[in-house]
Parts: C-alpha cells; structure tokens; sequence
C-alpha cells in the first residue's frame, strides 16, 4: 500500500514539474495583456509591449518570481525524494509539497499587492492545478507517515 502511495506522490511532483512549462497567469491592462507561464515566472523573461500611440513595441524585462522559484525547486525535489524508500524521504515530500503549494498561494497575495490601477491578474487553470497536485502530494505523504508508524501494519 505504501508503495502504491510512494508511485502516485512521485507521479505528482514530475507533473507539478512538468506543468510549469504551461500558462500560469495572464495579466491584463487597457489593450494589453500578457500572458506568462510557470518557467518564465521562476526565472525571468522578456516579453515585447506594442506602444499603441506610436505604433512601435519595446522590450520590457519580468523578473523572476522568488516565490515561483521556489515552488519549482520544491517540485524537483519532491520528484528527488520520491526515488527515495525510507522514512524521511516521505516527510521530505511533505515539506516539499506543502512548502511548495504555500508559496504559490503567496504569490497569488504579493502579484494581487503589486499590480497598478486598472491592471488585472488572472491565475490560469494549469497555476491552479500545481497548487491543487502540491497540496495531494503533501496529504498523501501525511497519509504513507502515518500508515508506516502505525504497527499494526507492518
């Protein structure tokens, strides 16, 4: 059973890694609207804003999120630990998953503080489901710890 567990907690973290490669927020102001993927949040990237009055586009730069970071980082070693049979790597899934869902849900609070005035921010289905696969991962590493502990099991 625990085994079972260990396979779906991996499977997990590799498609929270592997869907940061997908839209994560969109945001909007006026006529412009961006849209940003979980890599590009992680570490940084350039994107081009058509000027509407000239006609021309400049270049802005978006700097990587620390807190998006983070969460990526918190994914690979979740993917890490579940290569991992012994104890603490469950408890490394744990932290790795809630951590890593705790800090995307403080991204959605600081993006929401930054914006400007008629700016808008629209997390995106694939942003949700990173949070929505930490957090299972995290629950079911609570789950596997508390089945291994239990004696009657073993």
């Amino acid at each position: 059973m625990i085994e079972k567990l260990r396979s779906i907690i991996k499977i997990k973290f590799i498609a929270s890694t592997i869907l940061f490669l997908m839209p994560f927020i969109n945001i909007s102001c006026g006529t412009v609207n961006v849209t940003f993927s979980g890599m590009e949040l992680a570490f940084g990237t350039t994107y081009k804003q058509e000027a509407i009055l000239s006609g021309g586009a400049s270049e802005k730069k978006f700097e990587a999120q620390p807190t998006v970071t983070f969460a990526l980082t918190m994914a690979l070693f979740g993917v890490v630990f579940g290569f991992f049979k012994r104890k603490p790597a469950l408890l490394g899934s744990l932290i790795a998953g809630a951590s890593g869902a705790l800090s995307l849900i403080y991204f959605t609070q600081w993006i929401a503080n930054q914006k400007g005035g008629n700016a808008t921010v629209h997390f995106l289905f694939w942003f949700w489901l990173v949070v929505i696969l930490f957090f299972g991962a995290a629950g079911l590493s609570l789950y596997a710890l508390s089945l291994q502990s239990d004696p009657k099991l073993e």
